[in-house]
């Protein structure tokens, strides 16, 4: 049964990181991908609550992390938002995802100022999938996190060093203000 916003007796024991009722349930064959009345899933509310070992759990059982919500949210942007290296690794272990979701991971997690998180998920890319307008976009957004190697891998991806945003910023301005003197180099 579930309750009256479509929860299931699994998703409830999600949300709260009850690993032991988790476990249990799928045992007895709940169904890992269930949506609620707003299209989440059990993995969805594990990930958001950062309940690692529930995750797993889910994951394991056949949980799809690219399962999303009516509001669009997916498991891999509540990590990336959060920056959690360890649930990252757990759902990054086989790559079900959409370009787009990577993609946009990868810029939620540098506005968060999580650059390892994004590098992570650019990792995930196929560079060929990957717009050269958005490669741009992330690239700039790149730029100002520090992190040379992922300025690397986006200009690998077809991200443009000298392309300016609507305020005139590119990312060679914005590595040199932020006295970046490796990524300007990259950029270079």
């Amino acid at each position: 049964g579930t309750n009256d916003r479509g929860q299931t007796a699994l998703t409830a024991a999600a949300v709260r990181g009850h690993g032991e009722v988790v476990d249990y349930l799928i045992a007895r064959g709940a169904e890992v991908n269930l949506r609620d009345a707003e299209g989440s899933t059990s993995l969805i509310y594990a990930v958001a609550n950062g309940h690692i070992g529930v995750v797993e759990t889910l994951v394991e059982a056949g949980a799809d992390p690219a399962m999303a919500n009516e509001r669009g949210d997916y498991a891999l942007r509540f990590v990336a938002d959060a920056g959690d290296a360890e649930l990252l690794s757990v759902l990054l272990r086989e790559n079900h995802y959409p370009a787009a979701q990577l993609t946009e991971s990868v810029k939620i997690a540098l506005n968060a100022g999580h650059p390892e998180a994004a590098e992570a998920l650019m990792d995930q890319v196929e560079p060929a999938a990957m717009p050269e307008a958005v490669a741009s976009e992330i690239l700039l957004l790149a730029a100002q996190s520090g992190s040379p190697s992922l300025v690397e891998s986006l200009i690998a991806a077809g991200g443009a060093p000298a392309a300016s945003d609507e305020f005139g910023q590119s990312p060679l301005l914005v590595a040199a203000s932020f006295n970046d003197v490796e990524t300007v180099d990259v950029l270079l």
